[in-house]
């Protein structure tokens, strides 16, 4: 049986890291997707001259097109917490820090919150990262307090 408790302590140890990695890989696939991926679609209709038939013409726009580069900090702001939150876990596994702890878990209410305002928008788009960095907050390693004193 001990043999069992240390792969499951094992698995737990490494799972928390992949949900980090995750996260991360979602943010720059976010910020990517706002560069390149069309999102929304417009017609317009012209008629050239008096008589003759109308030309209707569709175009695609990015975010970044229709909104300029400033939308890319909201957008970017999944993948700062990921990797924020990825630091601050590997201080709390290092050294036990209650702070990094604390700071960890307010980053990622902070980025669920976000994700609820910018629901009409993006935030559906960020809720994968708010979920995979709860569970990374949630199967991270602490080590032994009185390491650096539980500071």
């Amino acid at each position: 049986m001990p043999a069992a408790r240390a792969y499951d302590r094992g698995m737990r140890e490494r799972l928390w890291l992949v949900c980090v990695a995750a996260a991360v890989a979602w943010g720059v696939l976010l910020l990517v997707a706002a560069v390149v991926v069309p999102v929304y679609r417009g017609t317009s209709i012209s008629v050239p001259c008096p008589g003759c038939p109308a030309v209707e013409a569709s175009e695609t726009r990015t975010l970044v097109e229709v909104n300029g580069p400033r939308v890319l900090v909201p957008v970017a702001a999944p993948l700062l917490a990921a990797l924020t939150v990825g630091t601050l876990l590997l201080i709390r596994g290092a050294t036990g820090s209650s702070i990094a702890s604390l700071a960890a878990w307010l980053l990622v209410v902070l980025l669920g919150v976000f994700a609820l305002l910018a629901m009409s928008s993006i935030g559906t788009y960020v809720l994968p990262s708010v979920l995979l960095l709860a569970v990374a907050a949630l199967l991270a390693p602490r080590a032994p307090r009185g390491v650096d004193g539980g500071a």
